[in-house]
């Protein structure tokens, strides 16, 4: 499907243009103005008060013309039904939802496609409605029409078309008889289909985008390509996009099937955590061992100094080393910034760690 409009004036030339014959094969007024069975001079003077509201603006252009064009022999299936309502799928994306409106449609070398004129002036706002980037609404109709109407999908700008192009070339030059070319064509992910009409051969690349098989030839004409294909029996295009398009879900799954499972954000912030965790454990730990190592090397000075006292009773040793074990700790937790619980026995201390116990921020040496 094609969609084209812009925006435009003189409803009078407009309207004789939508109303003469010329090479159409036959003119269908579907609505003028929510009239289904308008005459020809409704549709010039509906057309001509569209134009003149304008001239309330400093816009010279009072309407918008567009061209819906459905691919050949989808138009077929178009009902005047199907016709009203793509013209308001188009008018939503281009913002002229409740405006004045005139569908005329136009059957040429036996394709129908619609005209339709809208009026630009809104009589709530009292202005022109603008249309920026109205190529970008006609796009975003056509895909939502294809989809509705079940119409197939028009393909996109394929830069690998040149590739492309090369490549079936090859595969013509290399080989002579049409089993040969499909076979070739097959090999490299393509498919070979029927057309319709002016293009009786397509080709379905791998992405499941149909070309006209001739203009991907070149040097090679129609009349070349018919006496080769013309009695090879092709699938219709639409069953080829199908299958390509089935053959990339099974790849897609196989892929997914064998490919590795990444971990998810859930399972990275969790084991993130897990490691901030272990890691403070292992510092906590570490400093544990730092104040383990301090207390014994204070024992040890305190022991000394027991054996070194020649005078006093075993009380009065004890006193003694408690009294020094007690300044030196103070010493110790005025070093750590008192980040460390005061020892307040130090033979219950030793015995806490001749056993020590494991948990969560490492090593506990008191109760």
């Amino acid at each position: 499907m094609v969609i084209r409009g812009n925006s435009r004036g003189n409803g009078s030339q407009l309207a004789r243009y939508l109303t003469t014959q010329g090479d159409n094969e036959a003119i269908h007024l579907l609505e003028v103005d929510g009239n289904t069975h308008a005459t020809a001079k409704q549709l010039h003077d509906t057309l001509l008060s569209m134009s003149l509201m304008a001239e309330l603006t400093k816009s010279a252009k009072g309407l918008y013309h567009a061209q819906i064009n459905p691919a050949y022999g989808e138009d077929k299936a178009m009902t005047d039904t199907n016709w009203q309502q793509a013209v308001d799928i188009l008018a939503k994306e281009l913002g002229f939802g409740g405006q004045r409106r005139a569908i005329v449609l136009h059957e040429k070398k036996g394709r129908t496609h619609a005209h339709v004129v809208w009026e630009r002036y809104d009589y709530q706002t009292g202005k022109i409605i603008d249309t920026p980037f109205n190529y970008l609404a006609h796009d975003r109709a056509r895909q939502a029409m294809e989809r509705v109407f079940t119409q197939q999908q028009t393909p996109v700008k394929n830069n690998r078309q040149p590739e492309l192009k090369e490549q079936l070339t090859e595969y013509w030059n290399n080989t002579v008889t049409a089993t040969e070319f499909i076979k070739a064509v097959e090999q490299a992910g393509y498919l070979l289909a029927a057309g319709i009409a002016k293009r009786p051969f397509m080709v379905v690349d791998d992405h499941g985008r149909s070309f006209d098989l001739v203009r991907q030839l070149k040097g090679i004409n129609t009349k070349a390509v018919r006496e080769r294909l013309g009695n090879i029996g092709l699938m219709p295009e639409k069953k080829a996009i199908a299958q390509i398009r089935e053959r990339q879900q099974a790849h897609a799954k196989d892929k997914a099937t064998s490919s590795p499972q990444k971990p998810k954000n859930r399972d990275l912030s969790v084991l993130a955590h897990e490691f901030t965790n272990n890691k403070k454990s292992m510092l906590a730990g570490e400093k544990k061992k730092e104040t383990i190592k301090e207390y014994t090397e204070t024992r040890e000075t305190i022991i000394q100094k027991q054996e070194q006292t020649p005078t006093g009773t075993v009380a009065d040793k004890k006193m003694a080393a408690t009294k020094d074990f007690a300044e030196n700790k103070t010493q110790t937790l005025s070093r750590e910034d008192r980040k460390q619980a005061l020892i307040n026995d130090m033979r219950q201390q030793l015995r806490d760690y001749q056993r020590p116990q494991s948990r969560d921020q490492g090593i506990s040496i008191g109760e």
